[in-house]
């Protein structure tokens, strides 16, 4: 199959795409763990520790793109989701 033409991919698995390999086939990259954070105050926080592929950065010097790999501690994620 000519490359302009791209693949063809199964809408059961991906709906919406008609060609190529949608960003929805690929797993998100981030691992998270539920942490409980304790202070000297005593006061304790439940969080998130969350690590992985947050994104690609791009070198300045030659235009080459690479994986910006990272953690953060994150607020819980509510239980429902929020609709903005």
């Amino acid at each position: 199959m000519p490359i302009e033409k791209g693949v063809e991919t199964d809408p059961t698995f991906d709906p919406g795409a008609d060609k190529g390999v949608a960003t929805g086939s690929f797993p998100s990259g981030l691992s998270s763990v539920p942490i409980k954070l304790s202070f000297p105050d005593g006061s304790k926080r439940e969080l998130d520790l969350v690590a992985g592929y947050f994104g690609v950065e791009q070198s300045a010097k030659d235009f080459s793109l690479s994986a910006a790999i990272g953690w953060s501690i994150t607020e819980r994620a509510p239980a429902t989701p929020v609709m903005i």
